[in-house]
């Protein structure tokens, strides 16, 4: 069947997303439909990241009152500056919580828009009129609902606005994946600016070492030079990585070197990663759970 066959299987996914009842029960089925729809296998309690994910997903870690705070991006800032004591994350221009605060607002050049409450690729205001339909969309968003993540389930909607230019310059993305309170991955993460889609990631160990695999993105052509300030960027994570067994922390880099925190992930990559290439998948493990 091919392309018509997974047509087939994202439709009745998404209508069984869509329409089974919001308990623990029917979302423990949605994400074992999704595991063995995106891995061809049922869930283990083997050491690999799937299934560790999988468990996080369905073990009611997640629908925790603290967890659901810290997922709302705007307190998320609040909770990182103050786990290392100082303004360490993006500035905040606004929240606007009502469609009318939204067509109030004078949404400035080089800010980037995201949601509070859910996730979205972020859109960046250029020289051209926002897309002000889209931030009103996004008001009704529901992550939960879509993708059965319960620390997103009841949060308060609302639209975030944030300096992301700085000076003219644009930095780029860098994602610290953790385990157990430490660090065990990097990757950069490359994106179409005129799109805002992803074009591709690009993996590095502690070192700063390329790795010839990425988590469904191409493998990025583009090799960033080592952080000036990588040293701290690992520090700082340690104690966000405390919080949480499995957490991804994300950051601006500037062209000046600073960096600033921008969010936190506590099922990176949606959950359950495609691996590029699949016969990657042990080294992945391997390195993020750090077993050799």
């Amino acid at each position: 069947m091919g392309k018509l066959g997974n047509k087939i299987r994202r439709a009745v996914r998404h209508s069984i997303y869509n329409f089974a009842p919001r308990s623990p029960y029917f979302d423990r089925l949605v994400h074992q439909l999704r595991f063995m729809q995106d891995t061809g296998g049922t869930p283990s309690t083997e050491m690999s990241f799937k299934d560790k994910i999988f468990r996080k997903l369905t073990n009611g870690s997640l629908d925790d009152v603290l967890i659901r705070a810290m997922t709302e991006r705007d307190v998320t800032k609040t909770v990182i500056d103050g786990l290392l004591k100082r303004d360490a994350c993006i500035g905040t221009l606004a929240v606007l919580r009502s469609h009318e605060e939204i067509d109030a607002f004078n949404f400035p050049e080089g800010a980037w828009v995201r949601t509070t409450h859910s996730y979205v690729i972020p859109e960046l205001i250029g020289p051209t009129p926002p897309p002000v339909d889209i931030f009103h969309n996004w008001l009704a968003h529901d992550y939960y609902h879509e993708m059965r993540e319960a620390n997103y389930k009841g949060l308060r909607p609302g639209i975030l606005v944030e300096p992301f230019m700085r000076g003219g310059a644009s930095p780029y993305l860098l994602v610290a994946l953790c385990f157990d309170g430490d660090v065990s991955l990097f990757h950069t993460l490359e994106i179409d600016w005129a799109s805002m889609n992803h074009a591709s990631r690009r993996f590095f160990d502690l070192e700063w070492r390329a790795l010839d695999f990425s988590v469904w993105d191409p493998i990025s052509p583009i090799l960033r030079p080592q952080p000036s300030a990588l040293h701290a960027i690992i520090s700082d994570c340690r104690r966000i990585a405390a919080t949480s067994e499995i957490i991804a922390c994300e950051l601006l880099i500037y062209p000046d070197g600073e960096y600033q925190f921008f969010g936190i992930s506590h099922c990176p990559d949606g959950g359950i990663p495609k691996i590029i290439p699949p016969d990657a998948a042990d080294e992945y493990n391997s390195r993020f759970f750090r077993l050799g």
